[in-house]
């Protein structure tokens, strides 16, 4: 039998029958779920399944689960970690949580809008070679994150991406990538080093504004170092 507790000392949740699937906000904002753990017979989960569980610290998700759908863990803030990999097929997965790392599966072409925006706590992430696309924000307010590996496979990279990344010191940029959107490095203080290469065709307004550690470490067309001005505009004159 499955059972539930919301009473104090008593919030946990558990299932032991041949449960398949569950739909979106079954548990959506339970304020007192502190861990949860799934049966084997579990292969999907709804939107925002977990969205809200302020104290949700430790669930068990089975392997047979293979997508993480839009706001699973949003705002679910003392959840660090996540006992599996998984793609991601939903906005907003971790939106606000308290994860700390993450390995997104191998296969996985796309990071979904605002997936990790907001994961203050968020160091370390693995991303798989065969990833094509970074959507908008998704790692926007990641202030912890120091590195990312962005694979060659990836062409595409939204606006504000990488938006207030504080901690953020370095980064190469893969050949493939065309366009560097608004606002990509908005706020990334810490952020000394950057490699363009030569198939950047546009660098829309913004990508750099705020990035005060950068100075003149702005690696152009191969490696060619230059002081792109139009870029830097807005970082000396400042913004509002």
């Amino acid at each position: 039998m499955p059972y539930w507790s919301g009473f104090p000392g008593e919030s946990s949740y558990s299932e032991y029958y041949n449960l398949y699937s569950i739909g979106d906000y079954a548990f959506a904002n339970c304020k007192v779920l502190t861990e949860i753990e799934l049966p084997e017979s579990v292969d999907k989960l709804g939107k925002y399944t977990f969205g809200g569980c302020s104290r949700l610290r430790t669930i068990h998700l089975p392997i047979t689960i293979k997508g993480f759908p839009t706001g699973l863990f949003k705002y679910c803030k003392n959840l660090e970690k996540i006992n599996i990999s998984a793609s991601l097929y939903g906005e907003e997965v971790f939106m606000g949580s308290g994860i700390k790392s993450f390995t997104i599966s191998n296969g996985v072409k796309n990071i979904p809008p605002r997936t990790f925006k907001g994961c203050e706590q968020l160091t370390k992430i693995t991303i798989p070679d065969s990833l094509s696309k970074i959507d908008e924000e998704a790692f926007d307010g990641c202030c912890s994150l120091k590195s990312i590996y962005l694979p060659s496979s990836l062409k595409i990279i939204g606006a504000k991406a990488f938006k207030n990344c504080k901690s953020l010191d370095n980064v190469i940029l893969p050949d493939d990538l065309h366009v560097i959107q608004s606002e990509l490095f908005y706020g990334c203080e810490n952020l000394k080093e950057i490699y363009i290469p030569k198939t950047i065709t546009e660098i829309h307004s913004s990508a750099i504004w705020g990035c005060t550690s950068l100075g003149s470490s702005l690696y152009m067309h191969g490696g060619t170092r230059l002081v792109a001005d139009v870029v830097m505009k807005e970082k000396e004159e400042g913004k509002e």
